[in-house]
């Protein structure tokens, strides 16, 4: 079995609040699934403003000991950095690292992605919809779960993703000091009845999750747009040449020149001439 653990590391929330017992109760699921499991293959990955690091990767009872002392030292090396604009860490990123972890090492054996949702203020992660949307479509049978620590209000682009995958959502008022971490994810993550998590709500919530998308262009929420028949990304008007994400060129019709399910194929036939 594997597990990937994905850190939102907004250096901000990471300085004002104690972390101690955040790492304190990862290490102990670990160990507790580690025990359970007999075997298990585990990276955490930090995501930053600038990009995403590999903390600690490896067997749970190496990455245990190790764990403390690599995040203390990441978080004291990105102090200097610290800055009061409201930014995204790449959270899309590092799931999509730990598909790729959790299929190599499992394959279509269940796993497990935990998300710690920690930004200081509400970030619906909106310039990722796509990367997070692919991300919940390219998981398999891995499940990404996602435990809210800073915001009342989850992104819902990360409930989305915990939802296509069958994940469980562990809100902030869930997740407080003494020790209500650490039961909150044994009960909920390691529950092996499916129907418990159902019973205690910790589904997303259909009216916390929805389908929209936003465009690549501006990454503002629509309904209707214009989509590249290459790669699928949604644009809110038609005023571009090439696409942004491929390459592709569009093809424009001449304004004198009917539509081509318009034209007779006469005109077609001679043309191919």
């Amino acid at each position: 079995m594997s597990l990937a653990v994905v850190l939102d590391m907004d250096t901000r929330w990471w300085c004002s609040h104690s972390s101690g017992y955040i790492i304190e109760s990862l290490k102990y699921f670990i160990s507790f699934m580690g025990n359970s499991t007999g075997k298990l293959e585990m990276s955490v990955y930090a995501c930053f403003a600038d990009g995403t690091e590999t903390v600690v990767s490896g067997d749970w009872s190496a990455c245990v000991l190790k764990l403390e002392d690599e995040l203390e030292s990441l978080i004291a090396r990105r102090k200097g950095a610290l800055s009061d604009k409201v930014f995204e860490t790449p959270i899309a990123q590092g799931i999509s690292k730990g598909v790729l972890f959790t299929r190599r090492h499992s394959g279509n054996i269940s796993s497990r992605i935990i998300v710690f949702e920690c930004s200081r203020e509400t970030v619906d992660f909106s310039s990722q919809s796509v990367a997070l949307s692919n991300c919940g479509w390219s998981t398999g049978n891995c499940r990404v779960h996602v435990v809210s620590l800073g915001s009342d209000s989850p992104s819902s682009n990360l409930l989305l993703v915990c939802s296509k995958t069958g994940g469980v959502h562990i809100p902030r008022s869930m997740t407080g000091l003494g020790g209500k971490l650490v039961q909150s994810m044994l009960f909920h993550l390691c529950a092996a009845d499916d129907s418990v998590t159902r019973v205690m709500k910790t589904r997303p919530q259909s009216n916390r999750t929805h389908m929209g998308t936003t465009c690549v262009c501006h990454n503002k929420p629509m309904d209707k747009g214009y989509v590249c028949s290459i790669c699928l990304a949604i644009y809110c008007s038609e005023t571009g040449a090439i696409c942004g994400v491929c390459g592709s060129r569009f093809r424009r019709e001449a304004k004198e020149e009917a539509p081509l399910r318009l034209q007779m194929f006469s005109k077609l036939f001679s043309l191919q001439q």
